[in-house]
């Protein structure tokens, strides 16, 4: 037995994408024990879907949240996703899945990773890797360090979670978790060869892509990044992100501006542990390499 698992989806206004979530879920040669979709006021039709849905299989509960939450980046989906947890106390389960609502798989994507799980004992959050629909005879690629795990969708061993004890209520919570998780010994991974198809780009509901990226970069200096790491990442971002160059320097300017002013970091002994680590990803001789990283479907880079 791989292990059983629940999924977690906190969703708003997907229509358009819905049902490709949910026919990648119900198609699945590993099912979950349960999904609990919480639906944060939908009023665009999706919440009918995830009522038919539903009804077809009793494994699904859609749980409608009472009111509408304002949209914050972050702050908001971890609301949810503790919310969709204390939904599940009572079931059994090994590992819990976050999972978007514009995100469609492989019927195999949940038995690949639980393979993954179950020949590395010390793996303790894992993903696949993410493309673009399709274009011109192209996948374009939604790059992602090889130790981290995608926020949009990513699954947690329990006794992982169980050391992560909580999700920080923040912008790039999904980036604090994975170090986290790290500072206890455990492995996280994306894995190349489970790939999915993002259909909506991430940060394309941000209607300011300039103020976003000033925004991350200020936000990624309180979760404690090292600013030479981040001095590569931005740059990497200048080909890599649209708006292309301008991109990258409002990231490093947002990062410039929350030192300059002093910040406070979210938590001192993860920044320690943080520095150590992307230290040794950029340091003298890592630096152009890392800025170069480019990974490929099929590599498996680790």
């Amino acid at each position: 037995m791989k292990g059983r698992y629940i999924i977690i989806t906190p969703i708003r206004d997907e229509i358009r994408t819905i049902r490709l979530v949910l026919e990648s879920v119900t198609k699945q040669t590993e099912l979950p024990v349960q999904w609990l979709i919480l639906d944060d006021g939908s009023t665009d039709g999706t919440q009918e879907v995830l009522n038919e849905y539903s009804q077809r299989f009793d494994w699904i509960w859609v749980i409608p949240k009472k009111y509408r939450s304002e949209r914050k980046v972050g702050e908001n989906i971890v609301h949810i996703l503790h919310e969709g947890l204390a939904e599940a106390q009572g079931l059994a389960w090994d590992f819990w899945a976050k999972l978007d609502g514009d995100i469609s798989f492989q019927p195999d994507h949940y038995e690949k990773l639980l393979n993954e799980f179950e020949s590395d004992p010390k793996l303790g959050m894992a993903s696949g890797v993410s493309f673009l629909p399709a274009s011109e005879g192209e996948q374009p690629l939604e790059w992602t360090p090889p130790h981290q795990p995608l926020g949009m969708n990513r699954m947690y061993r329990r006794t992982c979670w169980e050391d992560i004890v909580h999700l920080a209520p923040r912008r790039h919570w999904d980036a604090i978790d994975v170090y986290t998780a790290q500072m206890h010994g455990w492995v996280t991974r994306s894995f190349s060869h489970i790939p999915v198809v993002h259909h909506r780009a991430i940060d394309a509901a941000q209607k300011n892509p300039l103020a976003r990226r000033f925004d991350s970069g200020f936000h990624y200096y309180t979760a404690g990044y090292h600013p030479i790491y981040f001095l590569a990442r931005s740059i990497r971002a200048m080909w890599d992100e649209k708006p292309y160059l301008v991109s990258g320097i409002a990231m490093y300017t947002g990062y410039l501006s929350a030192l300059i002013t002093r910040q406070n970091f979210y938590d001192q002994s993860l920044k320690k542990y943080i520095y150590s680590r992307q230290w040794e990803m950029v340091k003298p001789g890592n630096f152009l390499n890392y800025v170069k990283t480019k990974r490929k479907a099929g590599s498996n880079s680790g």
